[in-house]
Formats: C-alpha cells, structure tokens, sequence
C-alpha cells in the first residue's frame, strides 16, 4: 500500500513477537496469517466441545515439533456460559485416551468468537445452524465436526463408557479436520 509505513514485527528473546502500529496490516491481519484458529461448538460446552477442544490442542501440540501450522483452540456453548465445569465423565475419558486436559469452565459462543476462529466446528447440524445465525457472514467457515455429515449425540446422561467412546470416535475426526486445513 503506497504511501503507508510497512508493517514493523518485533521479535522478543523468548519468542514472542508484537506487531509496532501504524503500519499497513494491524496484529489481527498478521496473527491470522501465522496462524490459525479452532473453535468447537456444542450446546453446554462442558462436553462435547471442552473434549474436542483438548484432543485438537493434544493433536496440533503433536504437529508442532514437526514444523506445522501453530494452532490456537477454543471451545464454546450456544447455551454455556454459566461458568459450569467440564464433565468429570469427559476428564476421564480423556485421562483414558492419554489426553491431559486442565478443567475449564463453560464459555458462551460470542460473535467475536466466531469472527476470530478460522473455521468453527459444530457438533450436530442444529449448532451449526445457531452459530449462522449469531453471525451469518461466518456460514462458509461452520462445518460439522463428523465429516460425514452426521451429528455427535451428547452424552450426558450416557455413563463413562459413552463418554469414552466418543473420545475415541472423535479423535480421528479431529485429525482428519486438522489435516484438512493444512496448507
């Protein structure tokens, strides 16, 4: 852009950076193009979406020490948000599946969230559905979760062997997404 100063990033000793302002691109622009955002949506966000968010941050950790894209994730409810606790039935089934995850309260999906993700996973069509229409722009980044098309049932109610299960039946999906992303 004639005119402007260029984009000015200092780079910190321990690795961090910032971007100087006034130049042509902010730190948003930058940030999106180094890397990229996962946001999981469920209904409570004390299941389903905390679980997913724990196997993409275990799966993207893994990927990182070979070089790939540095990934940020994030997990909301489009009914959370009343600071609830993620399952101990959903701790466990990570535990089981070799998953550390650090308790998390439930969030509720903002549109700044949306905005901010990359792409936005949903774990049944009717998410998907509330996400658009909080923020209608973001339709081309929603997808479900299950690359079938299907809906991830919830599990509450279900007993630990469900919770489990779905932590296994998960996982491939969520590598599969990830993969799908890459560059």
């Amino acid at each position: 852009q004639i005119g402007r100063p260029s984009t000015l990033i200092e780079l910190a000793a321990g690795g961090g950076w910032r971007v100087a302002p006034g130049g042509v691109y902010d730190e948003k622009y930058v940030r999106r193009r180094i890397q990229r955002t996962v946001l999981f949506v469920c209904t409570g966000n004390t299941c389903r979406s905390p679980m997913a968010e724990a196997i993409a941050l275990h799966e993207a950790e893994k990927s990182a020490g070979s070089g790939g894209v540095p990934t940020v994730v994030r997990s909301a409810g489009i009914m959370g948000g009343g600071g609830a606790g993620t399952t101990p039935e959903t701790l466990a089934a990570l535990r089981e599946i070799g998953v550390m995850i650090t308790p998390s309260r439930s969030k509720a999906l903002s549109h700044a969230m949306v905005d901010e993700a990359d792409v936005v996973f949903a774990m049944t069509r009717s998410h998907a559905a509330a996400v658009t229409e909080l923020a209608p722009s973001a339709a081309s980044k929603v997808h479900l979760l299950n690359p079938r098309g299907e809906d991830i049932p919830d599990p509450i109610g279900a007993g630990q062997e469900r919770y489990t299960a779905l932590a296994r039946e998960m996982t491939p999906m969520i590598q599969r997404r990830l993969r799908e992303m890459e560059p």
